[in-house]
């Protein structure tokens, strides 16, 4: 059983007046009978999003330091973490055989 939190009359008569509720009513009407599945996606849609970015961030700062060999590696303070996926203690060569050894 789902608790459905009710929303003062103020606020409703607030939403109702906006042109974004009048130009999308059809829409937003059919959400009250899938709420669960839709707050369910916005989530997950949300969380996909999250690690995408943070995916994104990590390779790429990951792939600029096997680019210079100079500069010390990534280090993120976990310890198993920087020694079995990012190789901190390795030569640059380990580093990507480590890395593509563990996402391929």
């Amino acid at each position: 059983m789902l608790i459905r939190p009710k929303i003062p009359i103020a606020i409703r008569k607030l939403l109702k007046s906006t042109s974004f509720w009048q130009d999308n009513f059809i829409i937003l009407r059919e959400f009250k009978h899938f709420r669960a599945i839709a707050i369910i996606a916005l989530t997950c849609t949300l969380l996909a999003a999250l690690f995408e970015g943070t995916t994104v961030g990590l390779i790429a700062s990951f792939l600029q330091v096997l680019a210079t060999p100079e500069k010390p590696p990534i280090e993120t303070g976990i310890e198993w973490l920087d020694t079995s996926i990012f190789a901190t203690k390795s030569s640059p060569e380990g580093r990507i055989l480590s890395f593509i050894s563990f996402y391929f």
